[in-house]
């Protein structure tokens, strides 16, 4: 179960202002209008009330946290800027993140972090991605991995799925677009693993 300290480090990444009222029975008896009601591990109900630009995103982001287990994202870029977006991004949506700046890295994050899915790189420090995909796809039975990469020749989109990757998505990333095909992805790993 998720916390109201979980809820608040999520906030941390919006422009909004999120406010935990304790003692609430219900946010049908809350007196602010825009409410959550969710529970907490004591079995109490809190009612989370966001204020700001961002609070359609914020809700999600917290719904996302009650929802049940977060999913895990292994974000693989020799690019701290481009790291540092997606991490809050994904984090912001309510996943838990882990961070590699290239490739050795990357198969060691994935074997203590057992990520959901991966978001890797292609050109990379060392082994490179489509190295990297082969590596964590026979290790990592069904791992899904989507390639991010400024190279947008049909013979790279090629060499990645070839490589094992789910789909492939070129720089500069349209996020929207991005955490789509992620849900997608996840979605259908979960019928496949029920099915299985």
């Amino acid at each position: 179960m998720r916390t109201a300290s979980d809820i608040v480090t999520l906030a941390e990444n919006y422009k909004s202002r999120i406010l935990l009222c304790h003692g609430c029975k219900s946010a049908d008896t809350c007196s602010v209008i825009q409410v959550l009601s969710l529970a907490v591990p004591e079995g109490s109900e809190i009612a989370v009330v966001v204020e700001g630009p961002d609070e359609k995103e914020a809700i999600k982001g917290i719904q996302g946290l009650f929802a049940g287990e977060r999913k895990k994202v292994l974000i693989v870029d020799d690019e701290p800027d481009i790291l540092d977006l997606l991490d809050s991004t994904f984090t912001r949506h309510g996943y838990r993140t882990a961070a590699a700046l290239d490739g050795k890295d990357a198969i060691e994050k994935a074997r203590s972090f057992s990520p959901d899915f991966v978001l890797l790189d292609l050109m990379l420090p060392g082994i490179d991605g489509w190295e990297v995909c082969r590596l964590l796809n026979k290790e990592f039975k069904g791992i899904p991995v989507i390639m991010l990469t400024a190279k947008c020749l049909a013979e790279d989109r090629l060499l990645g799925l070839e490589a094992g990757a789910k789909d492939y998505v070129t720089k500069p990333i349209d996020m929207r677009e991005l955490l789509a095909k992620v849900e997608k992805l996840i979605g259908a790993n979960a019928r496949d693993n029920e099915q299985a």
